[in-house]
C-alpha cells in the first residue's frame, strides 16, 4: 500500500497510505491478548480487504492492490477461530456466541470503515463533503457505543446495533449519499449483520435459545472460509476481464 501510494496521484496516495496505517494497527491488535483486541483486529483487516477490493473493481487493476489483498486474505485464513473462543469476563454468552462474536467482529469493521470516509470527507473541506463527514462520525459513534453493549452483552446493545445496520440498509439501498457502487461496502455488512442477528432477536422475543439443526450448524462453520475464498476470488478476477463487483451493480441498476 505504501509502494501504491508513492506512485498514486496526491488525493489517491492519501487513500492508500491511510489503508496502509490500518493494516498496521490490525497487525498490533491481534498481537495483544485481550479478546476484543482480536475481534477489532480481524474487523480491521475486513474493512482493508473490502475497500481494496472495491477500489480494484471500480478503477482499473494494480498489482500492490491485489498482492495486499491476497495477503489479507491469507491472515483471515492462518487466524481463523485463534483467539475468539477466550472467555473474558465481559463476553460469556451461554448461546448464540457465533453470532454474537461475528457482530461484534464486523462492527469493528463498520466503525472503521465509517472512520475513514468520515476523515476523507472532512479532508475534502468541501461545502457537499461536511454534511456526509458528519452523518459518518455519528454513525461510527453510535455503532462504537453499541458495540460496547453488545461486548458486555446488554439487550439495549444488541438492539441499538440492530437499529443502526437497519437503518444504513435503508439509507443505502435509497442511495441518499449519493455514493453509487461505494454503497456495496456499507450495505454488505450491514445486511449481513441484521441476517445474523434475526435469530438472537427472536430467542430474546421467545426469552429461550434457539436451537440450530446440526447440518445448519456445520455448513454455517464454513461461511468464513468460503467468504474469503470469493473475496481472493473477485481480487484475481480483476485481471482477466470486467470486473465482477462492477457488471453486478450495473445489473442491479438496471433490473431494480
Amino acid at each position: 500500500m505504501f509502494l501504491e501510494a508513492h506512485h498514486a496521484r496526491h488525493g489517491d496516495s492519501q487513500l492508500f497510505i491511510g489503508l496502509a496505517v490500518v493494516i498496521l494497527v490490525a497487525g498490533a491488535l491481534l498481537v495483544l491478548r485481550p479478546l476484543w483486541a482480536a475481534l477489532a483486529g480481524r474487523g480491521l483487516l475486513w474493512t482493508t480487504l473490502a475497500m481494496t477490493t472495491l477500489i480494484a473493481s471500480i478503477d482499473r487493476p494494480v498489482w500492490m492492490s491485489t498482492v495486499t489483498a491476497l495477503a489479507m486474505c491469507a491472515a483471515l485464513l492462518v487466524l481463523g477461530r485463534h483467539a475468539l473462543d477466550r472467555s473474558t469476563a465481559a463476553f460469556q454468552p451461554s448461546h448464540h456466541r457465533g453470532p454474537l462474536t461475528l457482530a461484534l467482529v464486523l462492527g469493528f469493521a463498520d466503525v472503521a470503515t465509517l472512520c475513514v470516509w468520515s476523515i476523507l470527507a472532512f479532508a475534502d473541506g468541501g461545502a457537499r463533503a461536511l454534511p456526509f463527514a458528519l452523518v459518518f462520525t455519528a454513525f461510527a459513534a453510535a455503532i462504537s457505543v453499541s458495540l460496547v453493549g453488545l461486548y458486555r452483552l446488554y439487550a439495549w446493545g444488541f438492539l441499538l446495533n440492530l437499529g443502526l445496520n437497519l437503518a444504513a440498509v435503508i439509507l443505502m439501498l435509497f442511495d441518499v449519499f449519493h455514493l453509487s457502487v461505494v454503497r456495496l461496502i456499507f450495505i454488505v455488512p450491514a445486511l449481513a449483520q441484521v441476517l445474523i442477528a434475526l435469530p438472537v432477536l427472536v430467542a430474546i422475543v421467545r426469552r429461550r435459545p434457539l436451537t440450530t439443526p446440526r447440518l445448519i450448524a456445520r455448513l454455517g462453520a464454513f461461511v468464513p472460509v468460503t467468504t474469503v475464498a470469493i473475496m481472493a476470488g473477485l481480487n484475481l478476477q480483476v485481471w482477466f476481464g470486467e470486473p465482477a463487483l462492477r457488471a453486478l451493480v450495473r445489473w442491479g441498476m438496471s433490473h431494480l
